[in-house]
């Protein structure tokens, strides 16, 4: 009873693997002691332990087994429980429960039908229904932005704001726009490497898209593949352009805070892990 009430209740998808990871294990649960501890709350009375030869039998047992075979829960170790919580869904439990991903999906699709089906009403006058031309249907119809347009949105309004910030700073108050073949570039490097991964995030219901632009600007990975867009080898990307991205990053993380706290707490690897790859292009 305490098993099936404690254990493998959260899953998660790991893309290494492709495989959905459900978690806390039994073995994990028997090493923290918390399946023994629930199991002495179903054992008799309040007064009553539950057996101590069961208890150290049992994790006689799971030791033997770690040590013989390895353990599965490795994943488990590299996170601490929050992040776990926040990159996982829980587990339907009951016949009747509503499986988590289900409902999410069965609300995707409402989404999406509500928002054809406003696409595709006219406005008309209340004295009756107007004729609609064919290919004023057609237009609206038209499908919502694919993910890959809505990442190429994201990555030019963030970073079009953080050049703009740049261009009315006191440090560049004799130019008045950021020279075109360092704007080419710099965007076509965001374009390349920002947002390209994404992850469920349980704790606030949306996607989280990393790395991001702050990220990428503040350890120069940014900086360092815009300069391959730029003219020549030879030619490095504008030294004025570098400094002055990373002036308003920072000064946005100290202001505002930062918005990429998530991609701190966990390794690169674990992080390419519980994600998955965002579509980049329309033919993705």
């Amino acid at each position: 009873k305490a098993a099936k009430e404690l254990c493998y209740t959260r899953k998660y998808y790991d893309v290494s693997t492709d495989k959905i990871i459900y978690f806390p294990s039994i073995t994990k649960l028997i090493v923290n002691y918390d399946l023994l501890e629930k199991a002495t709350e179903y054992y008799y009375d309040e007064e009553h332990e539950f057996p101590s030869e069961y208890s150290m039998g049992l994790r006689d047992v799971t030791f033997a087994r770690i040590e013989a075979e390895g353990s599965d829960d490795d994943d488990e170790g590299e996170m601490d429980d929050d992040m776990m919580e926040r990159l996982s869904m829980p587990v339907q439990l009951t016949e009747d429960e509503a499986d988590p991903l289900e409902e999410a999906a069965a609300a995707d699709d409402k989404k999406e039908n509500e928002a054809e089906q406003a696409n595709t009403e006219q406005p008309g006058e209340d004295d009756g229904d107007q004729e609609v031309e064919p290919d004023q249907k057609q237009h609206a119809a038209a499908k919502p932005l694919s993910e890959a347009a809505k990442r190429q949105d994201m990555i030019e309004t963030e970073l079009n704001g953080m050049i703009d910030e740049m261009m009315n700073s006191e440090d560049f108050e004799d130019e008045t726009e950021m020279e075109k073949e360092s704007y080419d570039a710099i965007m076509k490097a965001a374009k390349e490497i920002c947002y390209t991964r994404k992850y469920y995030d349980v704790s606030t219901d949306k996607i989280i898209y990393f790395p991001s632009i702050t990220k990428l600007i503040v350890n120069y990975d940014l900086l360092e593949k815009a300069t391959e867009y730029y003219f020549e080898e030879e030619d490095e990307f504008p030294s004025q352009y570098s400094m002055g991205l990373r002036d308003v990053t920072f000064a946005r993380i100290e202001g505002e805070g930062s918005d990429d706290e998530d991609e701190g707490e966990m390794d690169d690897d674990m992080m390419e892990r519980l994600s998955m790859a965002v579509q980049l292009t329309e033919d993705d």
